[in-house]
């Protein structure tokens, strides 16, 4: 026990520079898993609640997790408690996410829910009045993610494991009507359309702030250029764009007018992220909710198009799971990590 600890403390001084590594060894021990006891209901289960990353804490050195990157933090502790035996259930009501509001949204103030459906049919009020609880670490398992190498996302045994997982927690009723509608208002079944991923927030080179050692954005017509090709040798008829930002879409529109489909949903401005105009309201709270259903349906959107390009994000990621990788074309896009300042 000593001995693996002291490995893995040394290790994080290996890789990471001093202040962060001691960091991030200081918030692992403070969220490591717990047992508990909260009652004497269920004597014969063993439940599981998975606590959200602390990204508010001072000690955490990760990036803020949006809503696909938590759904993939989520479904790593999902391999976790299955690997055991555990009955899962998701707390974002008393572990909030970025998206948490002070409100119920389809009835719950559970964020997790405000979308998704839990992966077993208890309640939490039920499973903190059981006997035997685990609550999870607030952390990745990192052997339960996909990364960024992009031949990870051509692996038929990787993408049936994941998407197994996922089938696990489907939209809930109400995000699954919505998406519904707004793909009969947009998409024709009779047309075959290239889906383009963008990401700019924390991804672009020139966006304010850098997710560091995520994947690299190309650049707005190194994308559109490539779109152009694809489509062409796919014989793609339409163009279907999922972005956070307006430039790229407004270059878009220009070069593909009435083949291309774009959401009508609320985005950032490049050059505009800094000031309190419309980047600080995308993320307001009574904006929130907006900006993330947006989010999330395009990328429910992006998964039943009949291609797909893009560079790996947890957005493009969440697109290939729910397809289950059955496109016709697939092209994920390896344009290098952004730098990582804190490591070694």
């Amino acid at each position: 026990m000593f001995w693996n600890l002291l490995k893995q403390v040394l290790g994080q001084y290996k890789k990471w520079k001093f202040v962060p590594a001691t960091k991030n060894i200081l918030y692992h021990w403070i969220g490591r898993e717990r047992k508990k006891s909260f009652g004497n209901k269920n004597p014969d289960k063993i439940f599981y609640v998975i606590r959200s990353v602390d990204c508010d804490s001072k000690l955490y050195i990760g990036a803020r997790l949006n809503l696909m990157a938590n759904y993939f933090y989520v479904v790593s502790h999902l391999f976790y408690a299955e690997k055991r035996g555990w009955i899962p259930i998701i707390d974002e009501k008393n572990y909030p996410v970025y998206n948490s509001v002070d409100k119920p949204i389809n009835g719950t103030y559970n964020a997790w829910e405000y979308y998704f459906v839990q992966p077993s049919s208890y309640s939490l009020e039920e499973v903190y009045q059981s006997k035997h609880v685990i609550l999870s670490k607030r952390s990745w398992f990192g052997e339960y993610d996909m990364g960024y190498d992009p031949n990870q996302y051509s692996d038929p045994t990787i993408i049936e494991e994941f998407s197994r997982i996922a089938d696990q927690i489907p939209l809930n009723v109400p995000t699954n009507n919505v998406v519904e509608k707004i793909y009969k208002e947009y998409f024709n079944v009779k047309e075959k359309v290239l889906g383009v991923s963008y990401r700019y927030g924390g991804h672009a080179k020139d966006c304010y702030y850098q997710g560091e050692g995520h994947p690299m954005q190309l650049e707005a017509e190194e994308l559109l250029q490539m779109a152009i090709k694809l489509m062409k040798e796919w014989k793609m008829e339409k163009i279907f764009l999922t972005s956070d930002e307006e430039t790229i879409v407004e270059v878009f529109k220009k070069h593909f007018e009435d083949k291309l489909i774009v959401l009508s949903r609320k985005r950032r401005k490049r050059g505009e992220e800094t000031n309190l105009t419309r980047y600080k309201q995308l993320y307001a709270a009574e904006n929130i909710h907006e900006t993330t259903l947006g989010y999330l349906v395009e990328m429910e959107l992006l998964s039943r198009c009949n291609a797909l390009v893009g560079t790996i994000t947890s957005g493009i990621r969440y697109a290939v799971i729910k397809n289950k990788m059955k496109y016709e074309h697939c092209k994920i896009v390896d344009n290098g990590l952004l730098p990582n300042s804190k490591k070694r």
